[in-house]
């Protein structure tokens, strides 16, 4: 759901070619839930443009990887990205100037990110549904793993940040010797 919110709130703020970007490991260790949650909410958009989403892999060429992030943005002309959090250096390694020339919103905007824009995965929301639903169980009886799995989501929680302003102040701020 962080990558649905976060491409809803970007697009709210007058982005209209919003893509994503992040990584193979990160994409299949969270069963493909975030780039299906920006699939899902671009798709929803009225000015939809169907970017697609930019995985690269942990082990490229860092040479190879840079260049695949510029090409990406020129071809669909992106002007803001969601992306796994980590992810926002190689955009700068890729010469984007953040936000002029590209608006950023992280999926975690934790701690040592706090400058960034985006999403706030509410870690100690979660950690307490967590430990309430231990004692939950405990206070059942319950043992073991349990034999239907179930699944709890503490929907993320959208921060404002100096990587995304609004559209129009972040034209007002761009210097027309570097464009």
């Amino acid at each position: 759901r962080n990558s649905m919110i976060a491409v809803q709130c970007l697009n709210n703020l007058g982005y209209e070619r919003i893509g994503f970007f992040g990584n193979t490991e990160f994409d299949g260790r969270t069963d493909g839930n975030f780039t299906a949650g920006y699939r899902t909410a671009t798709k929803k958009m009225a000015h939809s443009k169907n970017i697609p989403f930019l995985l690269t892999r942990e082990n490229s060429k860092l040479s190879e990887t840079l260049v695949e992030i510029r090409k990406w943005i020129a071809h669909w002309q992106i002007d803001a990205v969601v992306c796994v959090t980590g992810m926002q250096d190689l955009l700068v390694k890729a010469g984007c100037r953040i936000p002029e020339d590209i608006a950023v919103a992280l999926l975690n905007t934790q701690a040592e990110f706090q400058e960034f824009a985006g999403m706030d995965e509410q870690g100690f929301r979660t950690g307490a549904a967590a430990v309430d639903c231990l004692v939950g169980m405990i206070h059942r009886g319950e043992r073991g793993v349990p034999e239907v799995p179930y699944q709890m989501l503490i929907e993320g929680k959208w921060m404002d940040g100096p990587t995304a302003p609004p559209v129009a102040n972040r034209m007002a701020r761009r210097d027309p010797k570097k464009d």
